[in-house]
């Protein structure tokens, strides 16, 4: 059912990959109305062509009942989630950045969210005991669909007073591709956008990425507040993305 502001429905097209309505409202101009479309489940495909790394994160292995795994920006643009992405095409070797204020490629963004409240930008707290998830996506329909995908990175920034316990060697967080796409400005635990609920609260989880061990993947790797910066690889699942299109 289309509700358009409350008009009728005039007539409906389909252009491009992208659903358009036009409004038939007595004694007035018509108004035209892009209509997101969602299919089921599927991995999340924004109409138009684009192409969006979407992921969400939660701790399946928590070491204690407070030991979450924390990611924040703690005041600094740099420290925000950021997605590099170094490619192949039209025989050169090219690299992407997709970061919240770097407005030379695709808009990007990362949340928590949490039952507690509205969403937190800019910081990944992953919790078990509070059921807080962590929430990423950037556009990066500005990767040629012939690249040959050479290397991607999330570049997070471990909180240095609190972000990850120098004695936690068993905790595990799972991230999963998001099958929904979010709104920055109104994502909840309990909805996606404004009017939209998530398939289940706290994300809509599709196919499992990669997990992140505190000990293999951060702690033996040198990572820890002392030094918070941690390049983790998502390389197989872009190239997975590219592929798609």
């Amino acid at each position: 059912t289309l509700n358009l502001n409350g008009n009728h429905v005039g007539g409906l097209a389909f252009v491009d990959g992208e659903l358009y309505a036009a409004s038939a409202q007595p004694g007035s101009g018509a108004w035209v109305y892009r209509v997101p479309l969602r299919f089921g489940e599927a991995p999340m495909q924004t109409p138009g062509g684009e192409r969006v790394f979407n992921i969400v994160f939660r701790q399946t292995t928590q070491a204690c009942s407070s030991c979450g795994i924390w990611f924040d920006w703690q005041g600094q643009q740099a420290n925000k989630p950021r997605l590099e992405v170094e490619f192949m095409a039209d025989g050169q070797n090219q690299t992407r950045t997709y970061q919240h204020g770097d407005s030379s490629n695709g808009e990007a963004l990362g949340v928590t969210i949490d039952p507690g409240g509205a969403a937190v930008p800019h910081q990944l707290l992953v919790k078990q005991s509070r059921s807080s998830h962590g929430l990423f996506q950037a556009d990066i329909s500005d990767i040629p669909a012939d690249a040959q995908v050479v290397q991607a990175r999330l570049h997070l920034h471990i909180h240095t007073d609190e972000g990850l316990a120098n004695s936690d060697n068993s905790s595990v967080l799972v991230v999963h591709e998001n099958t929904s796409e979010w709104d920055g400005a109104s994502v909840s635990w309990t909805q996606s956008a404004s009017g939209a609920p998530w398939g289940t609260n706290g994300g809509d989880f599709g196919t499992l990425v990669r997990e992140i061990r505190a000990k293999e993947d951060l702690h033996d790797q040198g990572f820890s507040k002392a030094n918070p910066n941690v390049p983790l690889d998502f390389t197989a699942f872009v190239q997975d993305l590219v592929a798609r299109q």
